[in-house]
């Protein structure tokens, strides 16, 4: 049996029983995009962890105070992303006070959206309106439904495939004149308007750490995931400037970058 060690900037969703690795793999150390944390590595709340424990999948997970690796060769970090909503919706109402009714984009395929969406819920003063895409060919069409339904702004969702077509996602928001803020800095780096989320940095940080572990011999079971405590936020003033706004100089003070190009 070879050892290896993967790494996965996404969601890892295992599909055999606990414990169960693929012959060619020893084990594997993952950063997963939206957070291990509802994703069926770790539970995210013990609403969730008493799902898992139902259906036998448990196999280690814990509650999101003391997470650990739920399957036998994964581990890796979250990225906190549904306490975060609340503050992404926050900064909208920041860079424009009069925005009432937001349109949340979340992938129903992704576990992890249903509780970043709960937690946007939660966030009072706002008018949401949830809009679903599964594939790249929904995204359009979700962009039509939020233009109908009046939006003023849309927070998008931690997800892989947001993530993967994030310049188009960018383009509608802009095409639409939609104020759009994002979980991970990479949809600001591409012409999103602002991002807030885990320091990437440290989360790379924390991958090699984990896979230096791994293959001095270290189990991924035995290695807890590791939650980010570094968050930065990430202004894009080219897409500002396009969208005629100014962003409030509280706002400014606080970023950690600001893209002019």
């Amino acid at each position: 049996m070879r050892g290896e060690v993967g790494i996965s900037n996404g969601h890892v969703r295992p599909t055999g029983p606990v414990g169960e690795t693929r012959p060619h793999f020893r084990m594997q150390a993952t950063v997963t995009g939206g957070g291990a944390t509802g994703s069926g590595c770790t539970a995210s709340d013990e609403d969730d962890s008493h799902r898992l424990r139902r259906s036998g999948r448990s196999g280690g997970c814990r509650a999101r105070h003391q997470p650990r690796a739920a399957w036998g060769n994964i581990t890796g970090s979250t990225i906190m992303a549904e306490a975060l909503v609340g503050k992404q919706l926050e900064l909208l109402t920041e860079v424009v006070p009069k925005v009432s009714r937001v349109a949340v984009l979340w992938n129903p395929d992704n576990p992890g959206n249903a509780s970043q969406l709960r937690a946007a819920d939660a966030v009072p003063g706002l008018q949401l309106e949830p809009v679903g895409a599964r594939d790249s060919a929904e995204i359009e069409k979700a962009f039509v439904t939020m233009t109908r339904q009046r939006a003023d702004g849309v927070v998008v969702l931690v997800d892989t495939l947001f993530l993967g077509e994030r310049e188009r996602i960018a383009d509608l928001a802009m095409r639409n004149r939609l104020l759009a803020v994002y979980g991970y800095r990479l949809h600001a780096d591409d012409r999103g308007l602002m991002a807030y989320g885990a320091s990437r940095v440290e989360l790379a940080t924390q991958a090699a750490v984990y896979v230096t572990r791994i293959l001095k011999g270290a189990q991924p079971a035995d290695l807890p995931v590791a939650q980010a405590t570094k968050f930065e936020l990430v202004l894009n003033m080219k897409t500002a400037k396009a969208l005629g706004l100014k962003i409030p100089r509280s706002v400014l003070l606080r970023a950690d970058e600001i893209i002019e190009r």
